[in-house]
């Protein structure tokens, strides 16, 4: 889901800087939304990055998680409601207490 979402995160940044820009049809429209698309893409790389770490066999621990999982919501200011629904949908299941269990057992420990 992690992976789903910060895909959908890029996606969605990338296409409302070129597509409002257009819609402007100024180079000013496009940096006007520029900075839309340079908050949403780090998100959607971190959400990548933390998605194939869950699936490793050292994920990380359930805090760093559940705390990408949360920065994913920063979808919401793009309008883009599926890569919230997957957030949501993450979080729900990392503060699941066997899934925060696992993670702690198997995990990176704290720092």
């Amino acid at each position: 889901m992690m992976i789903a979402g910060g895909a959908n995160i890029i996606l969605s940044g990338l296409f409302s800087c070129g597509a409002l820009g257009g819609s402007i049809q100024t180079f000013g429209g496009s940096l006007l939304c520029l900075p839309f698309t340079l908050v949403l893409l780090p998100v959607g790389v971190a959400g990548i990055w933390y998605g194939f770490r869950l699936m490793s066999p050292t994920p990380p621990n359930a805090q760093h998680a559940i705390r990408a999982a949360g920065a994913q919501l920063i979808g919401v200011t793009n309008c883009s409601m599926l890569a919230a629904g997957l957030s949501i949908i993450a979080l729900v299941f990392l503060n699941d207490p066997e899934v925060e269990a696992w993670l702690q057992e198997h995990g990176e420990p704290l720092e």
